[in-house]
């Protein structure tokens, strides 16, 4: 095996492969769990094939893996180009949709928003003559909104100052006079509508001729922890948020996509949490996307399947499971469940991480070859009794 870029050479190993908190790395990983990868591919497909606005629903109790699925489709959408896909949590003490939709623009991919711009000016200027461009751009992407046309125009041709002002436009950042003349912008964006305008906007802009111009079909917005919503205090913020989501669809017919993901004890706490109207928004080709915890079979593969996609690429190993052995692997699934542990893959991946961690030195120094299910055993009598209490 080459040990170019190899962490743990003597794990075989690329890198350390439990990320309980996901990384930009461990996002691009799907490990096992091909049910939920069909359900959650199937609707997308479904979406994305009739373009037609809706709500899509995450739904999973804590560590289950919600937010790695969410991050991890997040990049595939984006990489394959098929959608314009936007991760975001709900913010905390939100009190308008203006604050969801600032956390949404300040994760715009601005490069790639740009890049889109200039494909579509460019598309129109050889369709039309100069004059007709503006007038058609404004009129069929901006209806009628002057402010979003010229600072899209400036954010696709722009210099690097006019395009840092368009940007910071679009951001709801507070532009002084001198900055919103550079842009040729009216005023700041400071409203519910303001932003409900501008999301309709941008989807417009993102998607135009999506087919003739290999742009995406749709624009994402994935919110994780949407169940906070709950935590906010006052009824009259909570309405706004969900009054300004409402009217997102009622401006976007088309072409856009909330995916709202929320760990509740219960998934019927969803529907309470989205309200009546959010609700009725959902259709049954998308269905609640439902992350349960792993069976002990689930687990075992789940793990070979994290182990062999963190092995690097001339690495052949004839044990699926090394540094472990599958009698390790079903010893700690079944220490876990003797104590109450629910078998999520954050707690799978906690738990075999910290036994790693404990022999990993041990391997290194040759002390073991292999951690075996004794050493496993010698790992886990360290946790603390008080740890399953909590």
């Amino acid at each position: 095996m080459e040990t170019e870029n190899v962490e743990y050479p003597h794990l075989l190993l690329r890198t350390w492969p439990f990320t309980i908190v996901p990384d930009e790395e461990s996002c691009k990983v799907w490990a096992d769990r091909n049910r939920l990868k069909t359900e959650i591919e199937t609707t997308f497909t479904n979406i994305m094939k009739t373009k037609v606005s809706q709500i899509a629903i995450f739904w999973a109790w804590y560590g289950t893996g919600k937010t790695h699925s969410l991050m991890h489709y997040h990049w595939k959408l984006n990489q394959s180009g098929d959608a314009y896909a936007v991760y975001t949590e709900f913010p905390q003490n939100a009190r308008k949709f203006l604050d969801l939709y600032v956390t949404f623009s300040e994760n715009l991919d601005f490069d790639r928003l740009q890049q889109i711009l200039v494909k579509v000016f460019n598309s129109l200027y050889n369709k039309f003559q100069e004059s007709e461009v503006k007038k058609f751009f404004r009129q069929e992407i901006a209806k009628n909104w002057s402010d979003f046309e010229t600072a899209a125009e400036k954010l696709a041709f722009g210099t690097n100052e006019e395009r840092e002002a368009a940007e910071r436009w679009i951001k709801a950042s507070p532009l002084k006079k001198r900055e919103r003349e550079i842009i040729n912008v009216s005023s700041n964006l400071t409203m519910d509508d303001d932003a409900v305008k501008l999301l309709s906007c941008l989807t417009r802009t993102v998607t135009f001729r999506s087919d003739e111009l290999k742009l995406p079909k749709m624009l994402i917005w994935m919110i994780d922890e949407f169940n906070r919503i709950d935590d906010i205090n006052r009824e009259d913020y909570q309405s706004a948020i969900r009054t300004g989501i409402h009217k997102v669809f009622n401006r976007t017919p088309k072409n856009f996509c909330f995916v709202l993901a929320c760990s509740t004890r219960s998934i019927d706490d969803v529907y309470t949490i989205l309200g009546d109207a959010l609700k009725d928004r959902l259709s049954v080709s998308a269905r609640p996307m439902r992350i349960d915890p792993l069976h002990v079979n689930e687990a075992i593969e789940f793990i070979k399947d994290i182990l062999r996609k963190f092995r690097p690429s001339t690495c052949n190993i004839s044990n699926d499971y090394f540094p472990f052995t599958i009698e390790s692997v079903n010893y700690i699934l079944s220490h876990m469940l003797a104590n109450n542990v629910p078998l999520t893959p954050r707690k799978v991946m906690d738990f075999h991480g910290y036994v790693l961690q404990d022999q990993e030195d041990l391997i290194k120094k040759g002390k073991i070859k292999i951690i075996t299910p004794e050493c496993a055993a010698s790992s886990l009598d360290k946790i603390p009794r008080d740890y399953y209490k909590i």
